[in-house]
């Protein structure tokens, strides 16, 4: 390869990395966003929860890839107990799928109630 041909693929290199990297995140921060307005159609308090609540539908929201799901209340609840029942899904530390599963209707009990 001739030193011309580096001096031009190594420029082309960076900027793909560096334009997949900005896509990347800019593809990230969006569905974050569209995840927390989801959770936030049933709890519309969620940053005012307990960071243990918070993690528990989170995790679970991220497992049912929940910002790809239509954005209706009935909606989330069912993604989130789809992911609940999973053995794989993303838990808080300690906290068993049983626990996570009580939990997580305990939280759509409250819900609902209010």
């Amino acid at each position: 390869m001739s030193r011309r041909t580096i001096q031009i693929l190594v420029p082309l290199v960076v900027l793909g990395l560096a334009g997949t990297y900005f896509i990347s995140q800019n593809s990230g921060q969006k569905s974050g966003e569209q995840t927390k307005a989801r959770l936030e159609l049933v709890w519309p308090s969620l940053t005012a929860m307990p960071g243990i609540d918070r993690a528990l539908v989170g995790g679970f929201a991220v497992t049912c890839h929940l910002d790809e799901q239509p954005a209706e209340a009935a909606g989330v609840v069912a993604c989130l107990r789809q992911a609940a029942a999973k053995p794989d899904a993303i838990r808080p530390k300690d906290m068993d799928q049983a626990q996570a599963s009580a939990r997580l209707e305990t939280l759509i009990s409250q819900a609902q109630d209010k």
